[in-house]
């Protein structure tokens, strides 16, 4: 399990199709109906950027901090960018490209500082526990609203058998909009005693 998590998602974007469609969603506003087709549940396209960090016990301020922009596509596939500081000093950001291709079957890493491109066959396996998930309904209990969305809340308690030896006690709690594929609203994660994980998004744009 990493060691980060986010804290804040600042941005939101609906994906449609190839082009991309903004427009502001301010916080507390109604939550845009499901999408569906045939009477089922649509995968919610967006992209997201998202702060991870990891807090030690008595400190606000986080011990490790990792800003990426996360895209989910309407097919479940998804692409990571990981925001570097360009290592010659110049103060550009570099990205670092990871992209899971549902249909491709193919993960693709793109490296900007080797400039190298590495591409991994997935197995129909990988495939399906990788794909973001058309969601109705989300696990755990209602929780009221959470930046307009309808959200469920659930907490997990995992022991060693659950996450291996070398970790202690993990508690996780995690409110789930099903508006958004049931990817978390907010996230709290602590490994006891040593070290606590918290995820929240701060705002959304469609």
């Amino acid at each position: 399990m990493s060691k980060r998590m986010f804290i804040g998602l600042g941005v939101l974007v609906v994906l449609a199709a190839t082009t991309w469609r903004i427009r502001i969603l301010m916080a507390g506003a109604p939550s845009p109906p499901i999408a569906q087709a045939n009477g089922q549940p649509q995968i919610h396209p967006f992209t997201a950027l998202v702060l991870h960090a990891t807090f030690l016990p008595g400190n606000s301020i986080p011990r490790e901090t990792e800003v990426r922009t996360l895209a989910v596509r309407s097919d479940g596939s998804t692409v990571e960018l990981f925001h570097r500081p360009d290592p010659s000093g110049s103060g550009k950001v570099l990205y670092l490209r990871k992209m899971m291709d549902a249909p491709g079957m193919r993960k693709v890493i793109i490296d900007p500082f080797s400039e190298s491109t590495v591409t991994y066959p997935l197995t129909d396996k990988a495939v399906a526990y990788h794909t973001v998930k058309p969601m109705s309904t989300c696990d755990g209990t209602e929780a009221g609203t959470q930046l307009g969305y309808p959200v469920t809340r659930v907490e997990q308690n995992l022991g060693p058998e659950d996450v291996g030896t070398t970790l202690d006690k993990i508690v996780v709690h995690a409110w789930l909009p099903s508006r958004l594929n049931c990817i978390p609203i907010r996230r709290v994660v602590h490994d006891l005693p040593r070290w606590q994980r918290i995820a929240t998004l701060s705002g959304l744009v469609r």
